[in-house]
């Protein structure tokens, strides 16, 4: 168990920008919340998976932040992050690691956001805290991962259904198109790969809604 103030997660899949730590404790200093979340880029820029990953990621997390703010702290994934470990042993806030549904529950850490909120916890976004994380970059590993992740992300709503009610008010709108201006900013894609993206996304988001059909069915609120 850890007993500093501070406890840092980064994903082994992760690897962090040389001043990664320099920058957390820049924020630690002038903002010391519950948490700070930095921001993730893909480690495989020119791969259509890769960044269509990072797409739905953007999707998921935007929303949630405004300015430095995080205003849904079911945002706070553990691949790149700071947890105030004084608050969360005042809080005796823990991840739940018994998986309920076996693999199909990898959500342990927006969970663990959730209980950080249940208590009053509040969160800062840094992005110049950056980490590159190693998405999927074959067609296979993309479709695996969407698959997972939308059940699993269906079990965690199912668990915090009510309180997921009250905080989607706080998100804010950001539409597909928004985020594809993001995407375009910091990638400059070219014009095939943009339209290879496109196509990819199109087929996803059925996909995905598809997935959340089969888990609401596999599992009931």
């Amino acid at each position: 168990a850890a007993f500093h103030e501070w406890v840092a997660f980064i994903d082994d899949d992760c690897v962090a920008q040389s001043n990664w730590i320099l920058e957390m404790k820049k924020t630690i200093l002038n903002h010391p919340n519950a948490a700070i979340i930095g921001r993730s880029e893909t480690f495989f820029p020119i791969n259509l998976f890769a960044v269509a990953a990072r797409f739905h990621e953007l999707q998921w997390k935007m929303p949630a932040i405004r300015g430095n703010r995080v205003t849904d702290l079911e945002i706070l994934d553990t691949k790149n992050i700071v947890f105030n470990n004084v608050f969360l042993k005042t809080h005796s806030l823990r991840f739940n690691e018994s998986k309920p549904y076996g693999r199909y529950w990898t959500n342990d850490d927006i969970d663990f956001g959730m209980q950080l909120w249940k208590v009053g916890g509040k969160a800062r976004y840094n992005p110049a805290m950056i980490v590159y994380h190693k998405d999927a970059t074959t067609l296979r590993g993309f479709w695996k991962k969407t698959w997972e992740d939308t059940i699993s992300y269906e079990l965690y709503q199912k668990k915090w259904h009510a309180e997921r009610i009250q905080i989607e008010k706080l998100r804010r709108a950001l539409s597909s198109k928004d985020i594809m201006i993001l995407v375009k900013h910091t990638y400059h894609p070219s014009f095939f790969f943009l339209l290879s993206l496109q196509c990819l996304l199109f087929v996803s988001s059925i996909f995905i809604r598809v997935t959340r059909k089969y888990a609401l069915i596999k599992y009931p609120r």
